[in-house]
């Protein structure tokens, strides 16, 4: 190529990769040129191999088995079974959390961005705010269903974002917050490992502890002004560590709304709730956190146009 400093090439060669040489690479270049022959693009091949071996991650034979495993694996995938295999990365992942309050768009926002980057890569998208339930914690909240249903405890629902601490909510009540602080962790577990094979993971709300109660530890705030007890106390324990065990993810995303427009939005639901909700969100200060702020109240085109620059600049 004209436009190619060749003594600059060369410079490069013998300072990063000494064990290549010129003779061979300027070889493996004349290989790539139309009308080279097979057998001569094979030997080519095969002596940058041999001169790039201190620079393998694997031993000629693991590599060739594993070139024959995937030879199989992704043939079958495509030809048999229909499916094409999603890119990872090989530097790692990301976790991805988009939250919000109501009405401003996190599981469109999540479904969109899903369609969008499962074309290239292997992608997840989990629920933090209503994870999916355990074997535990469907065998626990099973029996306290039956407990209710003989009789042995009414059944009650606090708000999270405002509870009474003046009023005891009942242990069944302290028992499914516990549950879902586990499951929410076991979640975030999955999601973490996902990235760290190089996959991505989208995440609709996220447990932010410290700054959004609403995903938060639930039963200190609802037994905080009430004689405790060490049940009480090994249940708030137990919560908290589940907690703090969800480190930040990769890429925090607000999509930030103010409660009057969420309210419009969000017409099935209450006015009071969603007010309260988004409010949450609107008044907290996210420029002292890893937060990056998007403005919601922009048209669905443009704060999805925000999304995908800011994903894509973290990939």
């Amino acid at each position: 190529n004209a436009h190619v400093n060749n003594a600059h090439v060369h410079q490069i060669l013998a300072e990063h990769l000494p064990s290549l040489g010129v003779t061979v690479f300027e070889g493996y270049l004349r290989s790539l040129q139309p009308g080279c022959s097979s057998w001569s693009r094979f030997k080519a091949g095969r002596r940058l191999q041999n001169n790039l071996r201190a620079c393998a991650r694997r031993s000629p034979i693991a590599d060739e088995w594993l070139k024959l495993w995937r030879y199989l694996l992704w043939g079958t995938q495509r030809r048999v079974l229909k499916r094409v295999p999603r890119r990872r990365l090989a530097g790692g992942g990301l976790v991805i959390a988009i939250v919000g309050g109501d009405g401003a768009g996190k599981s469109t926002a999540v479904d969109a961005l899903y369609a969008w980057l499962s074309r290239y890569f292997d992608v997840r998208k989990v629920h933090m705010g209503k994870p999916s339930w355990s074997f535990i914690t469907a065998v626990v909240r099973g029996l306290l269903k039956i407990g209710t249903m003989l009789g042995l405890y009414p059944f009650s629902t606090r708000d999270e974002l405002d509870p009474d601490p003046a009023v005891f909510p009942g242990y069944p009540t302290l028992i499914r917050s516990v549950c879902t602080a586990r499951d929410r962790w076991l979640t975030y577990a999955k999601a973490r490992r996902s990235a760290s094979n190089g996959g991505l993971v989208l995440c609709d709300r996220f447990s932010l502890t410290g700054m959004m109660a609403m995903d938060g530890p639930q039963v200190e705030r609802m037994t905080g002004n009430l004689r405790s007890n060490w049940f009480i106390e090994a249940l708030s324990r137990l919560e908290e560590k589940y907690y703090w065990q969800i480190l930040l993810p990769d890429l925090l995303v607000v999509l930030r709304v103010a409660p009057e427009v969420a309210v419009q939005r969000k017409t099935e639901e209450g006015a009071a709730s969603v007010r309260a909700r988004t409010t949450q969100v609107w008044v907290l200060d996210w420029e002292k956190t890893p937060a990056h702020v998007i403005d919601a109240s922009q048209p669905l085109a443009k704060v999805l146009a925000d999304l995908k620059v800011l994903i894509w600049s973290s990939l």
